[in-house]
């Protein structure tokens, strides 16, 4: 369980160092970004989860942020509760694969 919270740790900082490149990301375009935080989910029956998944892709579509991966990770940081031990179940499970083969997949499975 700890190498996992390494290896997530190591995801996120390479994502905060991909999204901090800014221009360097041919994937980002080169306006200036603002400060969006992802909305929480955390997987209650009482939430919608396709209200989420649009704020979080408007996110996305705010921020450039175009590539499967790095929209999978940004979206996890939104999960808590449930939501969040569902994620890391995931991340677990793929040992060191990638625990979504894309967006798509994980959009379906969530």
């Amino acid at each position: 369980m700890i190498a996992t919270l390494r290896q997530l740790a190591t995801s996120q900082e390479n994502l905060t160092n991909a999204l901090a490149a800014g221009g360097n990301n041919t994937n980002v375009p080169n306006n200036p970004k603002i400060s969006i935080r992802i909305p929480s989910y955390k997987g209650e029956p009482k939430e919608n989860i396709i209200a989420w998944l649009l704020q979080v892709q408007t996110v996305f579509q705010a921020q450039g942020i175009t590539d499967d991966t790095a929209r999978i990770s940004c979206a996890a940081t939104g999960l808590e509760a449930a939501a969040l031990y569902w994620y890391l179940n995931k991340v677990v499970a793929a040992g060191n694969n990638a625990p979504f083969a894309d967006w798509d997949t994980f959009v379906t499975e969530i």
